[in-house]
């Protein structure tokens, strides 16, 4: 659940940039990932299932990091499944904004998932739905 912080609009326009780079500071000393994926679907589709992984992270300038991630996860079924994937972080403190991309197809290809931007001193949040075939993912932080 998110916190709620009784920030004004005005003050939060003020305090975008700080708890952006606030949010980048520590996206940079990720080394690890958990995830407890569930779906809303009626339909039993296997998607669902406990993971983890360890994160290795490329710095390609500033304001861009390239995490490849590797780890397994153990479904519903029980059936253990690796995974791996790589994403790219994008840091525009003008717009005030970190973009995230996949790069399922290569960096020259990336898939777009969102924008994320502060919504409270604590929070970041999507400014808008990644549409996925029939799947719709939003992402938020903390």
């Amino acid at each position: 659940m998110a916190k709620i912080d009784p920030l004004s609009n005005a003050t939060l326009q003020e305090n975008s940039t700080s708890i952006l780079i606030t949010f980048w500071e520590q996206l940079q000393r990720i080394k690890q990932l958990t995830f407890d994926a569930k779906s809303k679907s009626m339909e039993e589709i296997g998607w669902e299932g406990k993971g983890r992984g360890e994160v290795f992270i490329t710095k390609e300038s500033k304001n861009v990091l390239v995490f490849t991630e590797k780890g397994s996860w153990l479904n519903k079924q029980g059936a253990q499944v690796s995974f791996s994937n790589v994403f790219r972080w994008t840091l525009n403190r003008t717009a005030k904004v970190v973009s995230l991309e996949h790069l399922r197809h290569g960096p020259q290809r990336a898939v777009f998932l969102f924008h994320l931007t502060p919504t409270s001193k604590y929070t970041l949040c999507s400014v808008d739905s990644h549409l996925c075939a029939e799947d719709t993912y939003f992402g938020d932080w903390p």
